[in-house]
């Protein structure tokens, strides 16, 4: 007679596998997830110091080039503007209590966005002037957007409000 060992594994042992499988799951899935949501955040905090910078800058020039009046209106030409490509920017900015209008931000944010080149899965969307938000897979992710609003009274700074509940 002979005894054969079995080759394999028994019922136990794959439970017990597939046990501890399911509790690194358990916690490795939570933490991802949070790690998304403050990728996203400082993602939308990121463009703050950003286009408040280009804002300055765009504002400078237009007192340089003398575009910028006392009551902190003004356009600066389409045609005076050379994007990070070398290329002429698409439209004129005009100027609002002397920081760009609402509809510049979208512009800006646009070519910021194309400038990186990065191949994020998330993407961005503007649902309306001065806003934007994170989308993903194509979708809008509803509470994730950044909003700029030119100042109300000149020599203000412009605001910006982050709202990162849905992130």
């Amino acid at each position: 007679m002979f005894i054969t060992k079995s080759k394999g594994f028994t019922l136990i042992e794959l439970v017990v596998v597939m046990l501890v499988i399911a509790l690194l799951a358990a916690v490795v899935v939570p933490s991802a997830r949070y790690f998304i949501r403050e990728a996203r955040i400082a993602k939308l905090n990121a463009f703050d110091t950003a286009v408040l910078d280009s804002a300055r800058m765009l504002k400078a020039k237009a007192i340089a080039q003398g575009a910028l009046l006392n009551d902190g209106t003004g356009t600066i030409l389409a045609a005076d503007l050379l994007q990070r490509n070398g290329s002429i920017a698409g439209s004129d900015v005009v100027f609002l209590n002397g920081y760009p209008n609402a509809t510049w931000a979208i512009d800006e944010y646009v070519e910021r966005i194309s400038a990186v080149g990065i191949n994020d899965p998330d993407g961005f969307t503007a649902p309306a002037s001065g806003v934007t938000g994170i989308t993903s897979g194509g979708a809008a992710i509803a509470g994730c957007i950044h909003t700029y609003t030119p100042p109300t009274v000149n020599g203000q700074l412009p605001t910006f409000v982050v709202d990162h509940t849905g992130c």
